[in-house]
């Protein structure tokens, strides 16, 4: 038995490892270039005041979103580098000019990095401890069996996930999520930034936190078993990821609310065959921005060591 946060990550770290996202749940990327075109609207105002800037992308799976945004940004002519950090191997059909990096974040990320950082569905994805109310005063570690699921309790919460529950998740329900290894995460992947922002994109807990834990294997939802034969995913309490991090400027909203406010995405048409190509287009972006689907993604926005207030 261990505890979950433990059977978690190594849970996951398995199945990136020799799986790909795509195979098992559909990513926004691959259902419209929404998520590219908001991300080259920052980046196009970070390379206003930046030179060159970096693209870091951690969990880029087959490259789809860092594709999409080069190509954005080299038909505006914006001088860029690429990268990405993944658990797997550099794909064979990479364009040259991305650099891979093989490791996991935050360690595996450059130092120093001028530029955009964004993490696409990747801190839902971060094992977190579970706790499990015993009574209004009483919260206790849930351990797990990684072969074969069961569940059994293990030793009270600390005074620091206590804390954290205080202020993030502040109800009596029996099962909590303990959010401190996502926070931590994100402020370790913020720490490579020397200038510039850092965008974490994923489903949210919004105001009324609830356990979500679930497993994922070829587009069925499953009972999570820490195995590594499926992806282990729960939302994310954006809001405390967002304070561990001190940032020149910190924005959270919605996909929604960017694609709105940002973009006309019915376009012009005028022959049958661009009528055609232009309804395609709508129904990408309308399920870009659905709120029960896409559209309801937390877009955390945070920038650091800028000179200029940017338009977030």
């Amino acid at each position: 038995m261990m505890k979950w946060a433990q059977a978690w990550g190594t849970a996951n770290a398995q199945f990136y490892t020799r799986e790909r996202a795509e195979d098992h749940f559909t990513t926004a990327p691959n259902v419209s270039t929404a998520t590219a075109q908001i991300l080259a609207g920052y980046a196009e105002q970070l390379a206003i005041e930046l030179e060159t800037i970096h693209l870091v992308e951690l969990g880029g799976g087959n490259a789809v979103l860092m594709n999409q945004l080069c190509q954005l940004l080299d038909a505006r002519q914006i001088r860029y580098q690429a990268t990405i950090v993944e658990l797997r191997p550099r794909p064979a059909n990479l364009p040259e000019n991305i650099e891979w990096i093989q490791g996991s974040a935050p360690d595996a990320l450059p130092d120093e990095v001028v530029g955009l950082i964004f993490a696409h569905e990747f801190l839902d994805d971060v094992g977190m401890g579970i706790a499990q109310r015993i009574n209004l005063k009483s919260l206790r570690h849930v351990l797990v069996d990684p072969l074969t699921g069961n569940e059994s309790l293990g030793v009270e919460i600390s005074n620091e996930e206590q804390a954290w529950i205080d202020q993030w998740w502040p109800t009596n329900q029996e099962r909590i999520e303990i959010g401190l290894s996502r926070d931590a995460a994100w402020a370790g992947i913020v720490s490579h930034l020397k200038a510039g922002m850092a965008i974490a994109i994923d489903y949210a807990q919004g105001t009324s936190p609830t356990a979500s834990m679930m497993g994922f294997r070829q587009g069925v939802q499953l009972r999570p078993m820490p195995d590594g034969s499926m992806n282990l995913t729960a939302h994310v309490v954006i809001e405390s990821c967002a304070a561990a991090v001190t940032a020149n400027q910190s924005l959270i909203t919605t996909q929604q609310e960017l694609i709105d406010r940002f973009f006309d995405h019915e376009g012009s048409r005028s022959s049958a065959a661009e009528q055609l190509q232009g309804l395609a287009r709508k129904s990408q972006w309308e399920q870009a921005r659905d709120p029960s689907s896409f559209g309801a993604f937390a877009w955390l926005i945070q920038c650091v060591g800028l000179s200029e207030t940017m338009s977030l």
